[in-house]
């Protein structure tokens, strides 16, 4: 009996972060023009009306919002769900961001990844 109320209590915990968004892969490549693309891979756990990534951001080590992407429910049918974002303007003295997505109920609850950026010469 001790073991099923453990196991359910675990389930219940696990249940909370149904829909949590996760960056869980990610590239960043410098355009020619010195803008950036970032592809990203994005996993929310059993997406819903009420859990899903709803945006995903570029960030400096600073906390400072280079760049945002708006998703909807419609983008995630399949899961992992892969985004692309261009034109991101990064400023010479950054040299690695933190990539995170957001979950439309769970808020910034997800994986973030760092990414060093590696500049073209």
């Amino acid at each position: 009996m001790q073991q099923t109320i453990s196991d359910l209590g675990l389930l219940l915990s696990l249940d909370r972060f149904a829909g949590q968004a996760d960056i869980i892969d990610a590239d960043a490549r410098q355009q020619r023009d010195g803008s950036w693309r970032f592809d990203v891979t994005i996993y929310t756990n059993k997406p819903t009306a009420q859990h899903y990534a709803d945006r995903w951001e570029v960030l400096t080590e600073e906390g400072e919002v280079l760049a945002i992407t708006y998703m909807s429910l419609n983008d995630q049918t399949e899961q992992p769900c892969n985004q692309t974002m261009t034109g991101v303007m990064i400023p010479d003295n950054v040299t690695l961001v933190y990539l995170r997505a957001h979950d439309s109920h769970l808020g910034y609850a997800g994986n973030t990844i760092t990414l060093p950026l590696q500049r073209l010469n």
